[in-house]
């Protein structure tokens, strides 16, 4: 979610990691709350809970005017952000979390359909491998929906999950770099 930042969103990135706790893990920003103004989804790693932060921009300061506890099922990890089915809401991505160390042990990968900054639906669109984590997401075919940036864990190997709607089409793999390289947000 932090590729293609505008000005505004790059001064909230900048807010966020100098005001967040250490066990807070920045998800991504986008409208939530019904302004113009970025809001910052955020995820305690140490407690699991998930929330949204409304954000309020004024004389070139942020602050948070609300904030939402996403009332979710705890197993899961939000991994992205993205209108999925084309309702003008912006949707989370999730990956199950397991106990398992084994990279062949199978995990399901949902889109928890949001209303603003409730929950509504979801829906399993993949169950396969953990080894490969969702990184982020960016519609990179163009078709109006969001694509999945995704990496092989522990190899390096990186790609696209090309989605069309809430439906995995096609993957690629576009190259493989050091593995010690991680995402901005991770």
């Amino acid at each position: 979610m932090l590729f293609g930042l505008s000005t505004l969103n790059l001064t909230l990135v900048h807010w966020f990691f100098k005001n967040k706790g250490s066990n807070i893990k920045l998800i991504g920003s986008g409208q939530f709350g019904g302004d113009s103004t970025p809001d910052i989804v955020i995820e305690n790693i140490t407690t699991g809970e998930k929330k949204i932060w409304i954000m309020s921009y004024s004389a070139g300061s942020f602050t948070i005017s609300s904030e939402v506890l996403v009332t979710t099922d705890a197993i899961f990890s939000i991994v992205g952000i993205g209108d999925f089915n084309s309702d003008s809401n912006l949707d989370l991505v999730v990956e199950e979390l397991t106990a398992s160390n084994s990279p062949l042990t199978n995990i399901a990968r949902k889109i928890w359909f949001m209303n603003g900054t409730s929950k509504v639906s979801e829906e399993t669109f993949l169950t396969f491998v953990q080894e490969w984590r969702i990184k982020g997401t960016k519609d990179f075919d163009s078709n109006g929906t969001p694509d999945l940036i995704v990496e092989q864990e522990n190899v390096g190997r990186r790609g696209v999950w090309y989605m069309t709607g809430s439906k995995l089409t096609e993957g690629f793999i576009f190259g493989t770099v050091d593995p010690s390289w991680v995402f901005p947000h991770q």
